[in-house]
């Protein structure tokens, strides 16, 4: 029953509805909805609330007046997580008004549109736009109407429109312009013009142009012009001028299309007629007619009027003359009869004739002509409005030609149309056309028939019939159809037919759609569906053709049940090719109850699998049962049934639960239950393992624990029905009872035999300064009886314990260990006790805290004192007495040191024995100032003796503890082993029968298991229900699990093994060790040692001290000398470097030439001295190059004076072959001057900074040496008197450095400390390892402080991580860590500026990371491995820049700097990254890097602050959320390497080593270490290494084996291509594109694009596969490289994503700069052999004045076999006043390139431009453009002169035989350089003589300065 509640309350202010629903549907019981509104109906706020058991909510405000309307909605509902709301604004009028609509899903998800329309004739304005906002994603939508127009005079008329549309970011614009002036004046009568452009977001619409203008001169003279422009055509011109009067008429029009010229003109006057045109088509270049005719003022009434016509053309060889008769019958303008007639002549033979007659509905002509074949044609036609009729005869045809033509039209929808024709061609003999269309029963059947008689006689049919009909009811119920059926002769394409319907109703919804697509009579599709739904939904997809195939489901929707049926059978004709799905939901619960049931059935021929499950949720009660069968008919399944109950009666509380699982042969039950009241807790449970067969197969389990505030016990039963057996187990404890804090009572009960029961006691007792505990255990039947107490008392002076094990023997307890000890506090006591009923042993030690301060330790056994010593310090008296008693108290030695006085010390030695003593030792010394005398004497056979007492000592220390405490533990252990051994034999008689029982139960079990499992493998072989993946899975987990277990078993024995064998060996060893022989073989061996250094000492200490005060007169000598040494030996090196660069070999060859010459010319005496004088030249001129000391200015007079030479003197034999050689020779020879200069220019300058270095060494090491004090002058009158150690006596007289007063003076001195300062000197000046002149280079303060940032706070720090993961902190930690995840190196914690991320892709296997995360500046931006890049999520480019942000590729590296202080490094090739760190972030950093605080022992530290000493807890901190978790994370620390690796050796720890000069400033033992951990890693720590050398500014190159290329081809790197070379050269080409970044070179950035991609489509015509480009931007001489897609070379098709990043805002320089712009091109990595071309895209003038970086540039392109193109906007110039006939594109050395065909002897014409980058591109056989050409012209001009350019670009000249080796670039990485064969490098190398000499001088001079040292 539904029942229903309304009220209404209604007022002038508000009205308020509520409605009250209740029905019996769930969760729609109780629908209430509350509607309220206050205000008028133009100001009104309404509320509607529906609450039931969800809540929804809406609001609306509402205002209007004249001019405003503001609405606002907002609707709440349950099933939106946000509010939604939506807003409508409208202010204004009419004709001028703004509106917005706001519409807000939620907070990132808001569409604003918005409005704007004014109207004031005649101007209009239209504004809409739409803004949409999906998170971060904003998008606008725009459109903009605007028109205005000015109509107030006749005069004067202007309009003006624009349309804008911006739609997704792509833009449409049009505007229109239009302007009329009627004015009278000078220049025209009026004039009419207009413009229209439009611009498209598509390349080939990007902007087109139409104008139009339209001028009038006088009433008698007009001209018009047209202008249209677009880029997909060429420009259009055209110009018409009209000039007429009463008696002619002028007209003239030219058009211009690209740059073709056409041009008509027409003339007339009364009787007169001219026409003609002119073309640039060949053979059409002119046509002209003429015509006159007679006049005809009445020409309706049959007037004869004749006209004679002329018609020439280029394309004719004779004129075409034709007179012409007409007479026309129309009076009154009523149209009766034409006649006509006409006579044609062409030439001197053809001559035709042509005669109509016409009239309304009749017509015929006749035709004859002179040409044979042609004689006679005549035709007849007639018509009406419904037929048609002709013939056609003629001399040419065998048969007339008959038409006849038929038109019914009644309507539309019903017409007729036919069209027969007869013929006497071959193949149309006959053929009728036919359209139709009829209305038969509503359908509609057009047809079309094509029908035709060919030569074979047979009819060939044609036809097209479709049809269609359409019912309709209403708009919800609809059936319609359509059909196509077509027939033609042809064998392949007989007949179609295609048909297709539809048909759908909307109550209930049912769709229906049928289609059939036949051809050539066979089905290719016959398909049809069905689809409906209301309560029950049901689809049917049946396919006929061409394979039956049906798919069905029926679903079922009614309350909050769901059922479903689905059929699919994909074969219908195969009985095994079907498959059925069945499923249900059901919800039938109610408010206070949940029951659910789920089903699903599958079914197929071969078995039925179903899976059932119910739940049910009522009243305290749960319950759930299910069944699963994999094979329903035979009832093979599994099936449970569980409940859960919980009662609360009377305050008990009581759960039930029962489990019960049926298998196929049996039942396994489960059940139990608690019950609660109070602390009282019952619980029990039973488990029947065969319920349905045998109910005493149980096992009963009962609980019970009743605890109180004192008393706890708890019991457990397990009951065995089938055996009669019962074990328990049962504990009372009695808690804090007083002074009892512990009292219990265990015991194990598992016989009915009493004396089987094992029971335990323990016990804790507290007083107010005691605890006592005890633990026992008691098994009567094995007379087993065990305690063990221990008592532990306290006050305020004393404490005591006691450790007590007792066991039974033979009914008496016997005490297996005890352990006592005791503090004293009061009286500075202590002792310790151990032993058992059988021995005791004990040590014990007194302590005085006042002066005398003693000390007592003594140790006893079984109560006996053993061994005593004591020690007394007397402050008062300075004086030390020290005594031990020994061998059981019968021994004694004692030690008296004492000072009579400040300045003397005595020390006395005696030992007693029973009762007598005996002095052994004695030391007298005296100190007077810096004189110390000193005699010591001693026993002569005190040394054995203290040997012997030693060795006694230490083994009766060792043999007092040690048997008490093993016979104790051996009987303790067994015993314990005894009792053990014998409980557990009682337990398993008493046990054995149920566990045997048992066994038999589960192996029944597992056969059943058995069963079910061979089914499961049936199922698995076929895989059903996917057991065989589930298996997979699962046999693999276990797999793993018995795996990691086997190996924690193996594990634990062999650390319990290896534990035992370390406790027995320390044992044995302990025992068995040798102390007295081991001892007195140390003494013989001191005292041996004592004998031979008297003689030494005596020998050698003046000697000593001589040497050094002699070393000490020397040294400054001797430095100063090896400064002034070294110093000669360096400028001897560089003069014999000097010398190495020989230019005779060249002289030689040109000498050699000049005399072949001589000799093949057979010149006179006069021509022969003509010559050898130019040889002396040439010498001349050369020596003055080496002797200059302006290299430059003498390098270029020598240039110029042999090129004069050559002319002067050989200018008429350049084609001689010695001529040639001298030409290669003096080439070579300006290389090898060239080569000269830039190593004098680099290594004079490094002779004056060492002779600079060696200057500051001087000054600085003798001023150290003078500061050292004169003490050591009295060294030699230190001497020893007597020295005999056999005997027991020694005496010496030391003079000291320095006075001294006393002894405590004295005892502060020792000589080793005074003389650290000297060895100090000696090692920084002379060290004894290897020496190396750049460590003291790097010492010196001036070097080392260079940098204003390494001597001024806040110092910067540098953290890296390399390899597999070596870490060095920021403070200088070193450490290693192996993760898979994401882990912030480094993190601004304080201010959160900065964030640095490194991500792994989680491959154990291969350790490498994935890309580096920076979050810096508000950007985040992240770079991969594959230096692709992106910045917030999108791909850029590099370099990129923002805001103080600079990102850059260099090579291998990509630098990342931030105005935040920060600085980012990584290279992925060599597999490092550095992170720099202003000073400013002094201690505010976090993450694996430490936390930058220069205490490298907490730098990790985890984020929350806290210290962390686990690796792995440290490494899991820093992961990043969320990025992976591993199943398998590995962290691994290594330990120092224990073998060092020989490469590594030779790299980091060789004083050959290129690193060599930086070991003294940053230590390599880090990187030593990473490289002996992983070998192969050596050139990667290198690199890092010499990175983090040169920010030191230490600069240093990679080790040679490191200098390794991909392309290195042998061992030493070098491979030839080419001619005769190793490869043969690649068909490719690499093209680096220089543009310069001005702003005049704007407008050629979006030309680089089209003329990249014409440039490789002209490689790829040519041959040339896989091209690269690269593209390198400079301003003010910088030069940049743009990566494109992350890359410095790319394809093509990718090049315009690096040209989008171009930056047009550098300062118009001069281009002057090129030499260092070229020297970075040449330096990318190109692929080795390829042909290399360099573009120079160019705005500004280079310079004409070649200076001598531009020969340096000519050699270094030529070496490099790069050819120079140059594209500029610079036109050419002609030295003569010729007009050339078409634009000048580029040139060459050899030839023009124009827009059309060149003039073969303009290229003598042209003045080839001479300035700085033409003449370079020039001499390096490249082309010198015009990028004018880009922007001027056509569109056709434009591409024609980008194909031109791409042409000449991609041309290869002969092939050149090319060197490639892998050399060091700037950065310091490996690359490959290719160099022409004929122009490689001279590589100088220093005189090896040379060199050894200096190595052995410098050798022999430290090993003289180390002698005197030391």
């Amino acid at each position: 029953m539904i029942k229903t509640d309304f009220d209404l309350t209604h007022n002038d202010k508000a009205s308020i509805v509520n409605a009250v629903v209740a029905t019996p549907f769930n969760r729609y019981e109780n629908v209430r909805t509350t509607i309220t509104k206050t205000g008028s109906l133009d100001d009104f706020t309404a509320t509607v609330e529906v609450l039931y058991s969800l809540n929804w909510t809406a609001s609306l405000k509402h205002k209007y007046s004249a001019n405003e309307i503001h609405t606002a909605a907002l609707l709440k509902a349950p099933y939106l997580p946000d509010t939604v709301s939506l807003g409508f604004n409208y202010t204004g009028k009419l004709t001028d008004f703004s509106a917005n609509i706001d519409y807000i899903l939620n907070p990132n998800y808001r569409t604003l549109s918005e409005a704007k329309f004014k109207y004031n004739f005649p101007e209009v304005y239209l504004l809409s736009k739409m803004t949409t906002a999906i998170e971060k994603d904003v998008r606008v939508n725009e459109v903009l109407l605007r028109h205005t127009q000015d109509f107030k005079t006749n005069e004067v008329a202007k309009v003006s429109s624009q349309f804008l549309a911006n739609i997704r970011e792509k833009k449409v614009n049009v505007d229109f312009n239009m302007n009329y002036n009627g004015k009278n004046s000078a220049i025209a009568l009026w004039s009419f013009n207009t413009n229209l452009t439009v611009e498209t977001p598509q390349p080939d619409f990007a902007k087109s142009v139409l104008v139009y203008s339209l001028v009038s001169e006088s009433d008698f003279k007009q001209q018009q012009h047209l202008v249209f422009e677009t880029p997909m055509l060429e420009k259009l011109t055209m110009i018409d001028s009209n000039t007429f009067d009463e008696q002619t008429i002028t007209r003239s029009q030219k058009w211009m299309y690209g740059g073709d010229l056409f041009s008509q003109e027409q003339f007339w006057q009364k009787g007169r007629y001219t026409y003609s045109i002119t073309t640039p088509f060949k053979g059409y270049e002119e046509t002209r007619m003429e015509l006159r005719y007679s006049e005809f003022n009445d020409w309706m009434n049959k007037q004869p009027i004749s006209a004679d016509l002329s018609f020439t053309s280029s394309n004719l060889s004779a004129p075409v003359k034709m007179a012409a008769n007409a007479v026309i019958d129309a009076p009154n303008g009523a149209f009766n009869a034409l006649n006509f007639s006409a006579v044609t002549t062409y030439a001197k033979d053809q001559k035709h004739t042509f005669d109509l007659a016409y009239k309304p509905g009749y017509a015929n002509s006749k035709m004859t002509s002179t040409k044979q074949g042609y004689e006679l044609s005549s035709a007849e036609l007639s018509y009406s409005l419904e037929k048609v009729n002709g013939i056609i005869k003629s001399s040419m045809l065998s048969a007339p030609v008959e038409y006849s033509g038929i038109t019914k039209l009644r309507t539309w929808k019903d017409f007729v149309i036919t069209h027969k024709f007869t013929s006497p061609f071959e193949y149309v003999k006959h053929a009728e056309f036919q359209v139709q269309n009829q209305v038969v029963s509503g359908e509609n059947k057009p047809g079309v028939l094509l029908k035709y008689i060919g030569a074979g006689k047979k009819d060939q049919v044609f036809s097209v019939k479709p049809s269609w009909t359409w019912k309709v009811r209403d708009a919800g119920n609809m059936k319609m159809s359509t059909a196509l059926s077509m027939e033609s002769p042809f064998e392949q394409f007989n007949n179609l037919d295609i048909s297709w319907g539809h048909e759908h109703a909307i109550a209930p919804l049912r769709i229906k759609e049928s289609a059939l697509v036949k051809f050539n009579d066979k089905k290719y599709l016959d398909l049809e569906t069905e689809f409906g739904a209301l309560n029950k939904m049901l689809g049917v997809i049946a396919v006929h053709a061409p394979r039956q195939m049906e798919f069905s489901f029926t679903g079922v929707n009614e309350g909050e049940s769901v059922n479903g049926d689905l059929n699919l059978n994909w074969d219908k004709q195969n009985s095994n090719s079907n498959f059925r799905m069945q499923f249900g939901l059901a919800d039938s619960g109610t408010k206070n109850s949940i029951k659910k049931d789920f089903s699903i059935r599958f079914t197929h021929p071969g078995r039925i699998v179903s899976l059932r499950n119910g739940y049910e949720n009522s009243d305290g009660k749960i319950s759930s049962l299910g069944n699963i069968f994999w094979d329903e008919e035979k009832r093979q399944g599994v099936s449970y049934d569980a409940s859960y109950t919980k009662l609360v009666i009377r305050g008990v509380e009581t759960h039930s639960s029962t489990v019960t699982v049926t298998l196929p042969t049996r039942k396994i039950e489960v059940s139990g239950s608690s019950t609660s009241k109070g602390s009282k807790q019952v619980a029990s449970a039973k488990v029947y393992w065969d319920a349905n067969n045998d109910p005493l197969k149980v096992v009963e389990v009962n609980f019970e624990m009743n605890p109180t505030d004192v008393k706890k016990a708890a019991l457990i039963t397990v009951k065995l029905p089938s055996k009669n057996k019962e074990v328990s187990l049962s504990t009372e404890l009695a808690v804090n009872d007083g002074v009892r804090l512990l009292d219990g009572e265990t015991r194990f009960t598992y016989s009915p035999d009493a004396d089987k029961t094992v029971v335990m006691k323990y016990t804790i007792q507290q007083t107010d300064s005691s605890y006592r505990s005890s633990w026992s255990v008691d098994h009567v039947a094995t007379d087993t009886h065990m305690k063990m107490t221990s008592d532990l008392s306290s006050s305020d002076t004393v404490t005591k314990g006691d450790l007590s094990v007792l066991y039974n023997s033979q009914q008496a307890n016997t005490l297996a260990f005890n352990l006592q000890g005791q503090l004293n506090m009061e009286q500075k006591s202590a002792s310790l006790q151990v032993g058992s009923s059988v021995e005791k042993a004990s040590i014990s030690a007194k302590l005085s805290t006042e002066s005398p301060y003693m000390v007592t330790v003594e140790t006893a056994r079984n109560t006996v004192p053993t061994w005593r010593s004591v020690w007394r310090v007397d402050t008062a008296a300075r004086s030390l007495d020290v005594s031990v008693t020994y061998d059981n108290m019968k021994g004694q030695v004692v030690t008296k040191a004492f000072f009579p006085n400040e300045t003397r010390l005595v020390s006395e030695t005696s030992t007693s024995r029973d009762a007598a003593s005996t002095q052994q030792a004695r030391l007298v010394s005296e100190l007077n100032d810096r004189h110390l005398h000193a005699k010591m004497s001693w026993r002569k056979d005190l040394f054995s003796d203290i040997a012997n007492y030693g060795s006694s000592t230490v083994k009766g220390a060792v043999s007092e503890m040690s048997p008490v405490m093993r016979q104790s533990f051996n009987t303790l252990s067994n015993t314990l082993q005894d009792k053990q051994k014998a409980i557990a034999s009682s337990m398993r008689e008493e046990l054995s029968p149920i566990i045997d029982t048992y066994k038999e139960e589960i192996k029944v079990l597992e056969r059943e298991v058995s069963k079910m499992r061979q089914e499961l493998r049936r199922m698995y072989n076929n895989n059903d229900l996917y057991m065989k993946d589930v298996e997979k899975w699962f046999l693999a987990a276990a797999a793993r699990a018995i795996e990691a277990n086997n190996a924690f078993v193996i594990r634990m024995e062999t650390v319990y093994q290896q534990g035992r064998a370390v406790l027995d060996r320390a044992y044995n060893e302990l025992n068995s060790y040798p102390y007295l022989e081991k001892y007195r073989t140390l003494a013989r061996t001191a005292e041996n040692s004592l004998k031979e250094a008297n003689e030494v000492l005596i020998k050698e200490l003046n000697l000593a001290i001589q040497k050094v005060m002699e070393g000490l007169n020397k040294i400054a000598g001797v430095y100063d000398e090896m400064i002034t040494n070294i110093s000669q030996e360096l400028i001897k090196l560089l003069q014999a470097l000097v010398k190495e660069f020989t230019l005779a070999p060249f002289m030689a060859d040109i000498e050699a030439a000049i005399v072949r010459l001589q000799a093949d010319l057979r010149l006179s005496e006069a021509a022969k001295a003509n010559m050898t004088r130019a040889l002396e030249q040439l010498q001349q001129m050369l020596n003055e190059v080496l002797n200059t000391n302006d290299l430059m200015e003498s390098y270029e007079a020598f240039s110029e004076g042999s090129q004069r030479i050559l002319r002067e003197h050989f200018g008429n034999l350049a084609d001689n072959k010695d001529v040639q050689d001298i030409k290669k020779a003096l080439q070579l020879m300006y290389q090898q001057v060239l080569k000269i200069h830039q190593f004098l220019e680099k290594n004079l300058s490094a002779k004056d900074m060492v002779e600079t270095v060696l200057q500051m060494l001087r000054d600085q090491v003798l001023s150290d040496f003078k500061q050292l004090p004169l003490g050591l002058l009295d060294l030699p009158k230190s001497r020893v008197t007597t020295f005999d150690l056999v005997n027991g006596n020694v005496e010496f007289d030391l003079y000291l450095p320095i006075p001294m007063e006393n002894f405590e003076d004295a005892m502060k001195f020792t000589m080793s400390g005074y003389l650290s300062k000297l060895q100090g000197l000696a090692d920084k000046y002379f060290p004894r390892g290897d020496f190396c002149l750049w460590d003291l280079y790097y010492r010196l303060p001036p070097v080392r402080w260079s940098a204003q940032k390494d001597w001024i706070p806040p110092f910067d720090a540098v953290g890296t991580i390399s390899g597999k993961q070596h870490i060095m902190t920021f403070d200088g930690r070193h450490y290693d860590l192996a993760g898979l995840c994401s882990y912030m190196l480094a993190a601004d914690l304080v201010n959160n500026t900065f964030s640095v991320i490194l991500r792994y892709d989680g491959n154990q296997k291969d350790l490498k990371p994935q890309s580096i995360v920076v979050m810096v500046d508000g950007r985040t931006i992240e770079i991969s491995s594959s230096y692709l890049m992106k910045v917030d999520g999108k791909p850029a480019e590099m370099p990129y820049t923002a805001d103080g942000l600079s990102i850059l590729r260099r090579g291998q590296w990509v630098t990342l700097d931030s105005a935040q202080g920060v600085k980012v490094v990584s290279d992925f090739s060599n597999q490092y990254h550095m992170v720099h760190l202003s000073g400013w972030y002094f201690g505010k950093v976090g993450g694996l890097f430490g936390n930058f605080d220069n205490e490298h022992y907490n730098d990790w530290t985890k984020p929350d602050g806290s210290l962390e000493t686990q690796d792995r807890k440290l490494l899991n901190s820093w992961e990043v959320a969320g990025t992976c978790r591993p199943q398998m994370q590995r962290v691994v620390i290594d330990d120092d390497v224990k073998t060092r690796n020989d490469q590594c050796t030779e790299v980091f720890d060789s004083s050959l080593s290129n690193l060599r000069p930086c070991f003294l400033m940053v230590s390599p033992n880090p990187y030593r270490q990473n490289c002996d951990v992983s070998p192969g890693d050596v050139c990667k720590q290198a690199a890092l290494y010499r990175e983090i050398c040169a920010g030191q500014n230490i600069d240093v190159d990679l080790p040679p084996q490191c200098v390794k290329c991909a392309a290195s081809g042998d061992a030493s790197g070098t491979v030839k291509y080419g001619a005769g070379g190793d490869q043969p050269a690649p068909v490719t080409m690499d093209t680096v594109f220089i543009v310069e970044e001005a702003p005049c070179n704007k407008n050629i950035q979006d030309k680089l694009k089209d003329i990249v991609i014409t440039l490789d489509q002209k490689s790829v015509d040519a041959g040339k596969q896989e091209n690269r480009y690269s593209l390198v931007g400079y301003y003010d001489g910088t030069p940049t490289t743009y990566t494109i897609e992350g890359q410095l070379f790319n394809q093509a098709v990718k090049f315009a994503k690096g040209v989008e990043n171009l930056r047009f805002n550098g300062v118009q320089g001069r281009t002057s700069d090129l030499l260092s712009v070229l020297q970075h091109v040449t330096s990318l990595p190109y692929r080795p052999g390829v042909k290399k071309t360099v573009v120079l895209v160019s705005c500004t003038p280079c310079d004409i004045y070649k200076d001598f970086s531009y020969h340096q540039l000519r050699t270094l392109l030529r070496q490099q076999d790069i050819s120079l193109h140059v594209l500029r906007d610079s036109g050419f110039n002609l030295q003569t006043n010729r007009a050339p006939q078409n634009h000048i594109f580029g040139m060459d050395n050899e030839k023009l390139f124009a827009g059309q065909s060149v003039e073969p002897d303009l290229y003598q014409d042209m003045e080839k431009p001479s300035d700085y980058c033409a003449s370079l591109a020039l001499e390096s056989r490249g082309a010198v453009f015009d990028s004018s050409n880009l922007h001027a012209g056509s569109v056709k001009h434009q591409r024609d002169f980008i194909g031109q350019f791409g042409v000449r670009l991609q041309q290869q000249n002969e092939p050149v035989c090319q060197v490639c080796n892998c050399e060091l670039d700037s950065t310091g990485s490996p690359v490959t350089v290719c160099r022409r064969c004929d122009s490689q490098p001279i590589n100088f190398q220093p005189p090896t003589t040379m060199i050894k000499k200096l190595t052995e001088y410098k050798n022999a001079l430290t090993q003289n300065i180390q002698a005197l040292l030391y």
